[in-house]
């Protein structure tokens, strides 16, 4: 019988939950992840991010930004999107 691409690379995966897995992945220096507001430093990566990647690309922006997790980075663009979809020019800053 014949797996499918996505049942055999199913198979391949360590066992544990999703979660778990998602965490142990997430940061494999083990960079401590922030939690709160995004410092300068964040906001400015996160911008340098959008501009070269563009949007929907979270898990290349989030590279940048070692201390946030690729959820927070797409919490956070939901937030700055809105701000440009308003209006805003984020870039002036």
């Amino acid at each position: 019988m014949l797996l499918s691409k996505k049942e055999h690379l199913r198979m391949a995966e360590p066992m544990g939950t999703i979660g778990e897995r998602k965490r142990k992945d997430f940061n494999p220096i083990n960079v401590t992840t922030k939690k709160g507001r995004w410092s300068n430093w964040e906001k400015e990566m996160f911008l340098r991010g959008l501009r070269q990647f563009g949007k929907g690309k979270w898990k290349q922006i989030q590279k940048m930004i070692p201390t946030r997790t690729t959820i927070q980075v797409k919490t956070h663009a939901q937030l700055v999107l809105k701000r440009i979809a308003d209006g805003e020019d984020i870039f002036a800053r």
